[in-house]
């Protein structure tokens, strides 16, 4: 990976975490990375064969990006762009994207983005989310709970919790989940 890391943020030891998620997909599966950054997860994505639509607001990252993807020979597999996560999301929307996995490792705001993610409509898949947190100390279930009392219980399904790492007083943690269902209209 090339980058300034003056200019972007890059945790080389998440590299055993970047390889969990790739476990999870398979060639051809479709992916939406909300926060790629330089490309730690989409660059390797598209080396396993996924589509990946890859999106970072920094523009020393997105630039970072799709040089990564070049010297990873991958770029027909990435398409990169440079938005704010929410309009990124309304974008893939807009076009139709129908993706199999969507990774949003923005651990201090992944939960702010996951509102427009969530009212998209997907007509022929529900996509499973990848959301990164912290938490202080092990205290994972708050942030599951905060997920159940935006959405209702009723309405998440497949969720896992995983912590991924520890950074002094709070840990890095995972959420895995199948999209969110709509909720049931009353008649």
């Amino acid at each position: 990976y090339q980058f300034n890391l003056g200019q972007v943020y890059f945790n080389p030891s998440l590299q055993v975490e970047h390889l969990h998620v790739a476990n999870q997909c398979t060639p051809g599966h479709v992916v939406c990375d909300v926060f790629a950054g330089v490309g730690g997860f989409s660059v390797l994505l598209a080396k396993r064969g996924c589509t990946v639509y890859a999106n970072d607001i920094n523009p020393h990252a997105f630039s970072a990006l799709k040089l990564n993807a070049i010297a990873n020979k991958v770029p027909h597999r990435l398409r990169a762009y440079g938005l704010d996560g929410k309009l990124f999301l309304e974008k893939m929307h807009t076009e139709g994207v129908l993706y199999d996995t969507v990774v949003m490792n923005l651990p201090g705001l992944s939960l702010q983005f996951f509102d427009p993610m969530v009212s998209a409509r997907f007509e022929r898949k529900k996509p499973r989310v990848f959301l990164y947190s912290f938490s202080f100390q092990d205290r994972a279930g708050d942030v599951v709970q905060e997920i159940i009392d935006k959405f209702g219980p009723e309405r998440i399904s497949d969720l896992t919790v995983r912590r991924v790492k520890t950074f002094s007083v709070e840990n890095l943690f995972c959420l895995s989940l199948i999209h969110i269902s709509e909720p049931t209209r009353q008649a």
